[in-house]
């Protein structure tokens, strides 16, 4: 059986919605409230699309990093120049232990800002338990979801919603910590 919610909506809106109903039957809304469900369930939905990184992006990057793992000079300017930001963040404790240039340009941080700083230290506060219980089953190897939606706080103060896919560091068989790949999503 399908569970059911309720949902309120400014009087306003709904008499907009309503009106757009009753005018375009055509779009088989029956109600304000199946209208924006729908609308949200879609807008969910494009969200999701927008902060997915493509399968062959992470292949891409991957081959590239390989290529030039014997090279310092080679890694760090592939690191720098991907056109993703990318940010490595340390076990146990979640502290930024690398970055690249992308990231500081999709937070509006400069590298004196993030110095010393924690994953959580961006993430908005009353995220952050839901964030800390996501890397701690990561870390601990249970099945966690790859791609997700954070809020954190940008380096002017706002507040912005970042796409991530993250999945473990690790050195030989050792989990180091997570990686993470950075989207802005758009619309911010």
């Amino acid at each position: 059986m399908t569970k059911h919610t309720t949902m309120s909506i400014p009087k306003a809106l709904y008499d907009s919605v309503k009106e757009i109903i009753d005018s375009v039957p055509e779009l088989g809304y029956t109600t304000p409230a199946e209208f924006c469900k729908d609308a949200i369930r879609r807008r969910i939905s494009d969200i999701k699309k927008e902060c997915q990184i493509s399968k062959q992006d992470v292949e891409y990057i991957i081959s590239e990093v390989k290529k030039s793992m014997n090279n310092y000079e080679g890694y760090k300017s592939i690191f720098d120049s991907v056109n993703c930001a990318i940010a490595v963040f340390s076990n146990p404790d979640g502290m930024l232990i690398a970055f690249n240039k992308k990231f500081l340009e999709v937070l509006g941080y400069s590298e004196d800002d993030v110095k010393d700083k924690k994953f959580y230290d961006f993430v908005v506060p009353e995220d952050v338990p839901c964030v800390e219980k996501n890397f701690r089953a990561r870390i601990e190897g249970e099945d966690v979801e790859d791609n997700c939606v954070v809020r954190v706080i940008d380096g002017s103060g706002a507040v912005i919603s970042i796409g991530l896919n993250c999945s473990l560091y690790k050195v030989g068989e050792h989990v180091k910590g997570v990686s993470v790949l950075v989207r802005k999503v758009n619309g911010e």
